[in-house]
C-alpha cells in the first residue's frame, strides 16, 4: 500500500483559516448595556433557582422574623423585606 500525501482524512474537519497570514484578531468583545432594572431581575431569578442559596435565603427570613416580630406572621412583609 502507498501513501498518498494528496488525499484528505475522511471526518477530519480541515481548518478554514490561515492563521499564519492573519494579522488582525478573528473577533473582537461587544459590550452591551443592561438596565440595572432587567440585570436586578435576572439575578434573582438565578438566586430563587439556585437550590445553594436556599438555607442562606432561609436563614435571612428567620432573621426578619426574629428581629420584627409583631410582622413575624406577615409573610408578604416578609418577602417583600427579603428581596
Amino acid at each position: 500500500m502507498k501513501y498518498n500525501a494528496n488525499l484528505s482524512a475522511i471526518g477530519v474537519p480541515t481548518l478554514r483559516l490561515d492563521l499564519a497570514n492573519t494579522s488582525t484578531a478573528l473577533s473582537s468583545a461587544v459590550i452591551k448595556s443592561v438596565p440595572h432594572e432587567k440585570w436586578e431581575q435576572a439575578r434573582r431569578t438565578i438566586l430563587d433557582n439556585t437550590m445553594e442559596i436556599d438555607p442562606y435565603i432561609n436563614e435571612h427570613k428567620h432573621h426578619l422574623k426574629e428581629t420584627n416580630p409583631r410582622k413575624a406572621k406577615d409573610e408578604k412583609w416578609i418577602q417583600d423585606m427579603h428581596n
